[in-house]
């Protein structure tokens, strides 16, 4: 579980959160909603570290964030967000980057989950087929189930989504919405999602049982 207690975060002098207050439980999916500048990324980089809090603070599992070894913690994150970061190099050299001792069958049940199959069926060599200008070209959409697919091995015990679909069109995000949905299954994980307020009625079709709102 992970609380957050009258946390503010100011940048200069603009305080993006203004004593939040909100509550992550194992198993259900949190849904944060809001316009643009809410603070939704802001709260999302707090909970994960690349952020500290100014005021109030964050407990995960009963322990205080200036208690917690950050570097460990991210170890059991999934965190994917609207800029997927991928490089040159195979899909099992990408994949790898997260879990450097992970089997091929770890990675391939991974990319399954991930609903991954239409980068698969076009990679000629599998797992060793390279991506980018000298390899397969990837969609908008199957970089995020790529993305996806990374965070899953982990076996994330937070896994996050940060308008993981603002950035793609109308089809590839309601595809990607599916995969979030048939990934949410683990009831001893957390789940946030966030996205902008005029998505929430999307976001409601990844099952999600909390819908927590920023303005």
């Amino acid at each position: 579980m992970v609380i957050v207690e009258q946390v503010k975060k100011r940048f200069g002098k603009l305080e993006v959160l203004k004593g939040i207050q909100a509550t992550f439980e194992a198993g259900k999916i949190t849904a944060i909603v809001g316009p643009n500048a809410s603070g939704k990324t802001t709260l999302m980089k707090l909970i994960v570290g690349l952020y500290r809090t100014e005021h109030g603070e964050i407990f995960y599992n009963d322990t205080a964030s200036n208690q917690i070894n950050f570097d460990d913690l991210r170890q059991k994150i999934g965190f994917v967000t609207q800029d997927t970061q991928l490089f040159a190099g195979t899909i099992k050299e990408n994949l790898l980057f997260v879990a450097p001792t992970a089997t091929d069958e770890q990675l391939l049940d991974a990319l399954q989950k991930a609903s991954c199959k239409s980068i698969l069926d076009k990679a000629n060599n599998g797992l060793d087929s390279v991506i980018g200008e000298s390899g397969l070209k990837l969609s908008g959409g199957e970089k995020q189930r790529l993305s996806i697919a990374r965070a899953l091995l982990r076996n994330p015990e937070l896994l996050i989504f940060d308008e993981a679909t603002s950035a793609l069109d109308s089809i590839t995000e309601e595809e990607i919405t599916n995969t979030i949905r048939q990934v949410s299954n683990n009831k001893d994980q957390i789940k946030v999602y966030g996205n902008d307020i005029h998505l929430s009625f999307k976001i409601k079709r990844t099952n999600s049982d909390i819908l927590f709102g920023l303005s």
